[in-house]
């Protein structure tokens, strides 16, 4: 493809987070927790003995303090400035959201203590989302005991989560994911897991295939049925399918045809009663390759739904990199055991979403764009959308 050499995995990570405008983008070294793009360098040190002040549900304020916790290299100022201006960033985008990161935030005193983190280094994500991504330099969990790049500390304002538990039945299956330990606290879900520096995946058409045989591989034992973990596994059709009825929504609003019998279909497959285990968000996003060149697998949304959902999910996605959905889902199905009959009409279903989602990040990435820039990723998007849109005609009608 004329644009292969151009489209790294940082440049699919900026395209799949909304409101992030990607600035020009070129292939250089990456520092990840596992696949987030390395923040900022924090800001100078501060003074000890500062706190945070936050509210849970609305309520009185509540004052934690962090003074007393050892944080290393840098003090618990740096760390109370980020947790404010998450908070402010949460609060500004969803109010309903607000009440989450302030639970989030609240909880951090004690996990802090319990799980002996120490040299807290930076927030690694800044974006609206309800949670918190904090790196800490050391720990003293025994599973991350040996990990010499530090641990990452995941903090969702309410439980249960379902992805730490499946990431940690997946290892157990053979699966390749990071070292991690989670579980809940004052109605927090968290997880915490190594640090891994990596360099970025490239988007070559030979890459492409390449992740997808290894994704298909570990297809068998990420799919297999687990009891133990069920209940905290979101049903696929409700966390999905509104965000279907939206992407299709967009598509309309442009003058693309998204008729009713689509609708119809992604109803049947996403409610469909053949539930598995289920990642629910692969994409080059949620991938790393260790410095020894093992791939890895983390951030699941562990989903609950049809099996060839991560198939379809996986190939759609890849028609930005302007790969056939049809020939990539193919190729994965020749690995893992998929019913065809049934899998093909779920992967036009995906195509749909993939569409309408490329759709509405562009409109996002466009109203709040200032200045052009020297290298545009969204002028592979009408190439990408065009791709989905005419799979899924062919697979739904």
């Amino acid at each position: 493809m004329a644009h292969e050499r151009w489209l790294t995995r940082r440049a699919v990570v900026a395209l799949l987070r909304p409101k992030t405008l990607p600035r020009a983008i070129r292939t250089q070294s990456l520092s990840t927790y596992a696949g987030c793009p390395r923040a900022q360098p924090p800001a100078p040190r501060r003074p000890p003995g500062c706190c945070v002040r936050t509210s849970v549900d609305g309520s009185d304020s509540l004052r934690t303090s962090f003074s007393g916790i050892a944080f290393g290299v840098t003090s618990p100022s740096w760390l109370t400035r980020c947790l404010h201006e998450q908070i402010t960033r949460v609060g500004r985008q969803d109010p309903q959201a607000e009440a989450q990161i302030k639970r989030a935030a609240a909880s951090l005193p004690h996990l802090i203590s319990h799980l002996g983190l120490g040299g807290f280094v930076d927030l690694l994500v800044r974006d609206d989302k309800p949670r918190l991504l904090l790196r800490f330099e050391h720990c003293g969990v025994p599973a991350l005991h040996r990990v010499d790049s530090g641990a990452v500390l995941k903090v969702y304002g309410d439980q249960p989560r379902g992805e730490g538990p499946l990431l940690k039945e997946w290892g157990r299956r053979g699966v390749s994911v990071p070292r991690l330990e989670s579980g809940t606290t004052n109605s927090c879900s968290w997880i915490l897991m190594e640090y891994i520096e990596h360099a970025p995946i490239a988007l070559t058409s030979q890459e492409c295939l390449s992740v997808t045989d290894v994704l298909a591989g570990w297809g068998d034992a990420m799919h297999e049925s687990a009891a133990s973990i069920t209940d905290v596994l979101r049903p696929l059709g409700d966390t999905i399918l509104p965000r279907w009825e939206a992407c299709a929504s967009a598509l309309r609003a442009t003058g693309r045809a998204a008729p009713q019998a689509w609708h119809t279909a992604a109803e049947f497959h996403y409610r469909s009663d053949r539930p598995a285990p289920l990642h629910g968000d692969l994409s080059f996003a949620n991938l790393a390759r260790r410095p020894d060149g093992t791939l890895i697998m983390f951030d699941a949304s562990a989903l609950l739904g049809p099996k060839e959902f991560d198939a379809a999910r996986w190939s759609a996605r890849l028609a930005i990199a302007g790969m056939s959905p049809l020939d990539v889902f193919a190729r994965w199905c020749s690995t893992e055991a998929i019913d065809a009959s049934t899998a093909y009409e779920l992967l036009g279903v995906e195509c749909v979403l993939e569409a309408g989602s490329l759709e509405v990040q562009r409109l996002q990435r466009r109203s709040s764009s200032l200045t052009p820039h020297a290298i545009d990723p969204l002028q592979y998007v009408d190439a990408a959308i065009d791709n989905l849109i005419h799979t899924a005609h062919s697979l739904l009608g």
